[in-house]
């Protein structure tokens, strides 16, 4: 992926910032969930700390969405769950610079073609996880929200079983109609 050699890795203020190629490319082929888990929690630590996106993640933030295209069954939920998390902790992190929350949140935001196409063919978990992450890049952008308030909407139509996710998609149906 290219995408990954575009990056100057040794430059970047992340930890065990030169192993996030790796990590990346093995998680895009990986074949069983323990491996994807192990090394889905070595990402996440290297890009947020404690709740805080370092600021250097918003580099490999490009790299992740392209993975998650070329993701297997087994490794997209991670990926998607590595978007979920930046783009959650930007949105919480009240401490971080606003040009910088602004400029990831653009970034992840950028996918969401990509994450409305997985909508249709998705596993209930992976369901979960792309509603909260179409509902936090509709949140930050404006264009974006009749679109992502039309397909939470056809979801709920499609009577799906799952009050959890029913309740989910609910709630940002709530928060985006603000």
């Amino acid at each position: 992926m290219w995408e990954l050699e575009r990056i100057n890795w040794e430059e970047l203020q992340l930890e065990s910032a030169e192993k996030i190629p790796k990590e990346i490319s093995t998680l895009i082929k990986v074949g069983d969930n323990d491996t994807a888990e192990n090394i889905y929690w070595r990402l996440e630590f290297c890009l947020i700390d404690h709740g805080k996106v370092n600021h250097d993640t918003i580099f490999v933030i490009p790299s992740i969405i392209n993975a998650l295209q070329e993701a297997n069954a087994i490794s997209r939920q991670y990926f998607i769950e590595l978007l979920v998390q930046i783009s959650s902790s930007i949105a919480q992190d009240t401490s971080c610079n606003k040009t910088f929350r602004v400029d990831c949140l653009n970034i992840i935001s950028k996918g969401a073609e990509i994450y409305l196409y997985y909508l249709e063919n998705c596993t209930e978990h992976e369901l979960d996880l792309l509603i909260e992450l179409l509902g936090r890049c509709a949140e930050y952008d404006s264009k974006m929200k009749d679109r992502v308030i039309w397909y939470m909407r056809k979801l709920i139509n499609n009577k799906l079983k799952n009050k959890g996710i029913i309740s989910l998609i609910s709630n940002w149906l709530e928060e985006l109609s603000k």
